[in-house]
């Protein structure tokens, strides 16, 4: 009677090919984990600044101009948050979310900003970019008029959907939104 020798843990190959497959497993949800742990960051400048846009609205459809000075012409407080330094409101309707130094490497120190605008209905619209455009007054806004270095390029998976900058120069399709200054512009 022969008998069979115990096999005794795993073979080379076989150890070579779980440690193969369990690097592809970390190499693949290594993106997904740092996404899942930096959109929650630049989603609260976004959430922050909800509730500023909704004042600011009723300030507009109330009075047909922006809020004059910064967020206590609209009764709101100094805004903050754990990863959102300030937030600052402008008399060009600009709502600017400031992120703080000791957020995800790549949106420390930059800024989020929402554009409120019209239609030519008298509806108003938020757009949002990375910087102040520097075309105001009757020239039309463009959201995304920042330089590369501080382009929303490097965070726009964590953004929302609206705030994605256009993939190539030649599929820009920038977000137009006419400045408020004294009441709506007539759009043709």
């Amino acid at each position: 009677m022969k008998t069979f020798k115990r096999q005794q843990g795993l073979t080379l190959i076989e150890k070579m090919v779980a440690l193969t497959f369990a690097s592809i497993v970390i190499v693949v949800t290594i993106p997904a984990i740092i996404a899942f742990t930096g959109r929650p960051q630049v989603i609260e400048g976004h959430t922050l600044m909800r509730p500023i846009q909704g004042k600011v609205n009723a300030f507009l459809q109330e009075n047909g101009s922006c809020p004059k000075g910064d967020l206590t012409a609209l009764g709101i407080n100094k805004t903050f948050g754990k990863f959102v330094a300030d937030i600052e409101l402008n008399d060009q309707c600009v709502i600017t979310a400031t992120y703080r130094d000791d957020a995800r490497e790549k949106i420390a120190g930059k800024t989020l900003s929402w554009y409120a605008g019209a239609d030519s209905e008298g509806n108003i619209h938020w757009s949002c970019g990375t910087a102040i455009p520097t075309a105001l007054g009757e020239n039309p806004r463009i959201a995304y008029g920042a330089g590369p270095e501080s382009t929303t390029a490097n965070y726009a998976p964590w953004l929302p959907t609206k705030c994605h900058p256009p993939r190539a120069m030649d599929e820009r399709k920038p977000a137009v939104v006419v400045l408020l200054t004294k009441g709506y512009f007539e759009l043709d």
